[in-house]
């Protein structure tokens, strides 16, 4: 048989080597996440600042720091009477 190539193949090509490839980002807020994930799962959730301090074990201005950079985003709306609520509740 000997040298024969088979058709539509070809060799490796040639990899140059590589360090460790590393990016930065920014850290994951585990309090925010949860907070966004009680709001998602329980959609007709409404908390209040010091009700969202207690659920997450958190000071009162974490609570609202959290909460107002979620309503910034337009997840969360502040309602007239101090609550938080999800901005647009899925429909069941």
């Amino acid at each position: 048989m000997g040298n024969r190539r088979i058709v539509g193949t070809r060799p490796a090509p040639f990899k140059k080597k590589q360090g460790p490839m590393m990016t930065i980002s920014l850290p994951i807020d585990a309090d925010a996440v949860r907070i966004r994930h009680e709001f998602v799962a329980l959609p007709g959730m409404c908390l209040a600042v010091r009700q969202a301090a207690r659920l997450l074990g958190v000071s009162s201005d974490r609570a609202t720091d959290m909460l107002d950079a979620l309503e910034e985003e337009g997840f969360l709306i502040h309602t007239a009477d101090g609550q938080y609520r999800r901005a647009e509740p899925p429909m069941a």
